[in-house]
């Protein structure tokens, strides 16, 4: 019986790290320009 819920617990908890993953990978994906008025002048 511990078996089956630490399998069924794997199985979820890996669930949520793919979507966490892909939802980050996509944030790191996304670089907004930066607007002239806030970037650094040098």
């Amino acid at each position: 019986m511990k078996h089956r819920i630490a399998l069924a617990a794997n199985a979820v908890l890996a669930a949520i790290a793919t979507v966490v993953m892909t939802s980050a990978s996509s944030w790191l994906l996304y670089r907004p320009e930066i607007p002239a008025e806030l970037q650094r002048k040098q």
